[in-house]
């Protein structure tokens, strides 16, 4: 055997060390969970959209003014949810008028955490087209919390992980 080539065990051990390497740079880009809290959800929001609409929330104030309009059918009034915004985001998905009961918005349990983005699904619940159901106007919406954790991008996807929006949060 000449010097200058590596043994054979030599070889297997620096094969062995660039597998675990790749395993260790694919665990690290892995997704990782980020608990999604809902604070309400309901049938009857006073803001009235067309369709499918979604928010990322990151100031008070523009909380306060949003969950005034949302709260505007209630009497009395509910307080503003508090939320800390140093340490979270308000994420609000509106489902748009329906003219039946039966229709319900949410989102899942936790986010997706990849790189700079966070992925949110969106789970939408529609009525059986035989179901019978109170023939009344409904606004489905949620709002829920997430922590804020150096993300740049909110991707809302569906239950089948196709793209329904994707949000900058604004500071």
């Amino acid at each position: 055997m000449n010097d200058r080539e590596p043994s054979p065990l030599c070889v297997a051990l620096i094969g062995f060390c660039i597998v675990c390497a790749l395993a260790c740079t694919a665990c690290s880009q892995e997704a990782r969970p980020l608990p999604i809290t809902t604070l309400e959800a309901g049938g009857n929001s006073g803001r009235f959209e067309k369709g499918l609409r979604l928010l990322v929330v990151s100031r008070a104030e523009r909380f306060a003014t949003l969950y005034g309009q949302i709260a505007s059918l209630t009497l009395p009034k509910p307080p503003t949810p508090a939320v800390d915004f140093r340490k979270y985001h308000v994420l609000v998905a509106f489902m748009g008028k329906k003219s039946t009961a039966g229709y319900r918005i949410r989102f899942a349990e936790s986010a997706r955490r990849l790189d700079r983005a966070i992925e949110v699904p969106v789970l939408q619940s529609i009525p059986a087209q035989d179901a019978i159901l109170a023939q009344v106007v409904t606004n489905p919406y949620v709002i829920a919390i997430i922590a804020r954790d150096g993300y740049t991008k909110v991707t809302f996807v569906d239950e089948k992980g196709v793209l329904l929006a994707s949000i900058d949060p604004v500071e």
